[in-house]
């Protein structure tokens, strides 16, 4: 499975199948995406994001992680720009969440995100991980079967007591904080 993703991640980045307005995601195949960016941020996505789903948190299953020159030597891909950052050339492919940020919910469905959102905010936490950018509107994704996923944790990291007491206190009314 791992060198046909790798592939079709491959035609994904030649044909700037792009899976939203962020340039950083790719649509790999119908259920799969991949994450481009930095190689300390994506390597961080890659470890934390299988940690953290064999912990039962509800974040997408993270399946390869492949840097640009590895991409390039497996398959014939062209040679991406990345615009003025010619740092971002390491890739997570994970699973496609189909769903929308808490922002554009409404009523009841806002409601049980928002719980859920603190919920699974504070298995991570309990964990001892600091989710230094974590932000309940644009860094989960709410499906139509009532699930809400974590995303984008790139930037999170272990956490000193403090850091993880003040996201306790986040937990409790997030809306000052956003």
């Amino acid at each position: 499975m791992k060198d046909n993703l790798i592939e079709k991640l491959a035609e994904s980045v030649n044909n700037g199948r792009l899976y939203s307005t962020y340039k950083s995601i790719y649509l790999v195949e119908e259920d799969y995406i991949a994450k481009v960016g930095k190689e300390e941020y994506i390597k961080n996505e890659f470890k934390l994001g299988k940690y953290l789903y064999k912990k039962e948190v509800q974040v997408p299953k993270i399946y390869s992680l492949i840097s640009k020159a590895s991409l390039k030597s497996k398959t014939h891909i062209k040679d991406v720009v990345w615009g003025d950052n010619p740092n971002k050339g390491w890739y997570v492919i994970m699973e496609k969440i189909n769903g929308k940020e808490i922002w554009k919910l409404e009523g009841r469905s806002k409601i049980n995100a928002l719980d859920q959102y603190k919920k699974e905010l504070k298995k991570v936490i309990n964990l001892g991980i600091y989710a230094r950018d974590c932000n309940w509107s644009g860094n989960a994704l709410f499906r139509e079967d009532g699930k809400l996923y974590l995303i984008d944790f790139s930037l999170w990291r272990k956490g000193s007591k403090s850091e993880l007491e003040f996201l306790n206190e986040i937990i409790k009314d997030p809306a000052p904080y956003h």
